[in-house]
């Protein structure tokens, strides 16, 4: 999963807000320090902007209970890690086949995101794809940590992203 502390999350965040309202305009967001409002007003802050956004209100919590009842009935077989990275894909491997789910922005409202659709590949071991799936998430798990040290690190990473945002504006406007 995407750490949602991260500034590669905050900016994926960003653009959906900006994206579903037809009179935003991001450099005026930029230009303002980030005050964006529309029908709901957000502050400047980003970690509330994250914490309002749907992704976060919504997916992530709904994936987090997922994950606890698959983790409740397969224990240690099943996983979960955060990366920095933004993921634009949910996978899901096995030894013999591949699920991959790519994320599809579209204006097309679907059940679970009103701003996402998803659609799966299925593919066998013998694939290219699979391959390539394989490494794909072997490098994200390289690079990602477990949920109990994303839980233990995940006041440090709030207070970086508001930080570097506070930095990145001070310096930049």
């Amino acid at each position: 999963m995407t750490n949602p502390w991260s500034f590669a999350h905050y900016k994926v965040i960003l653009k959906e807000l900006i994206d579903t309202d037809p009179n935003a305009n991001f450099y005026e967001i930029v230009a303002s320090g980030f005050k964006y409002s529309s029908e709901k007003i957000l502050e400047s802050d980003p970690l509330k902007i994250i914490e309002s956004s749907y992704g976060y209100s919504n997916s992530l919590n709904n994936s987090l209970k997922g994950y606890k009842n698959l983790k409740n009935k397969y224990g240690d077989l099943i996983q979960i890690r955060f990366t920095k990275e933004t993921l634009n894909s949910t996978v899901l491997l096995t030894n013999q086949e591949a699920f991959y789910e790519p994320y599809i922005c579209s204006p097309i409202p679907s059940d679970t995101n009103p701003a996402m659709n998803k659609f799966e590949v299925r593919v066998d071991q013998s694939s290219y794809f699979f391959r390539y799936l394989r490494s794909y998430v072997q490098t994200l798990w390289q690079n990602s940590e477990p949920i109990d040290e994303f839980k233990e690190k995940e006041l440090f990473y709030k207070e970086n992203l508001s930080n570097n945002i506070k930095s990145y504006l001070d310096n930049d406007f």
